[in-house]
């Protein structure tokens, strides 16, 4: 009858039993050329082992609670939010709200924000109707994953 062996019903990339991911190297070399002459000011979404990978100046772990109001984002922000939710709403895009807010505010001066591709979609609207929001970039899951492995 053949093997027994558990087949996901979905692909691994939509399902695992941690929202921990770390973001490629390939990914954070482009973000620190294009934060260049300066670097990664803030990691909102980040852990300390994940800032050996990053070389955030400052980050907020998941136990501060990067979203809560106490904490001002400032200068370069590198944000790659943790998949989930909060409530009826993706992390992701509350994250994605919030630097729009720090930005609308004046602190953030630039920021790169990792979206999965659905929640690119969802906020669209909001991406192009903020001022100097002017570059996106679609990784295909190909590149991405050659990039991870690079």
């Amino acid at each position: 009858m053949g093997s027994a062996r558990e087949v996901p019903a979905r692909p691994v990339f939509l399902h695992s039993r941690s929202n921990e991911w770390y973001t490629p190297d390939a990914f954070l070399a482009l973000v620190r050329r294009m934060f260049a002459p300066g670097g990664i000011d803030l990691d909102p979404c980040s852990s300390v082992a994940a800032n050996t990978r990053v070389g955030a100046t400052r980050i907020i772990t998941s136990e501060e609670d990067g979203l809560h109001p106490r904490h001002e984002y400032a200068g370069n922000v590198f944000a790659n939010p943790p998949f989930g939710a909060s409530g009826n709403r993706s992390t992701q895009s509350l994250f994605f709200e919030r630097v729009v807010q720090e930005y609308e505010a004046g602190r953030v001066r630039q920021a790169v924000v990792l979206l999965k591709v659905a929640r690119f979609v969802e906020v669209f609207g909001a991406v192009g109707d903020v001022p100097g929001a002017n570059a996106w970039a679609y990784v295909p899951p190909q590149a991405g994953a050659a990039m991870a492995e690079a």
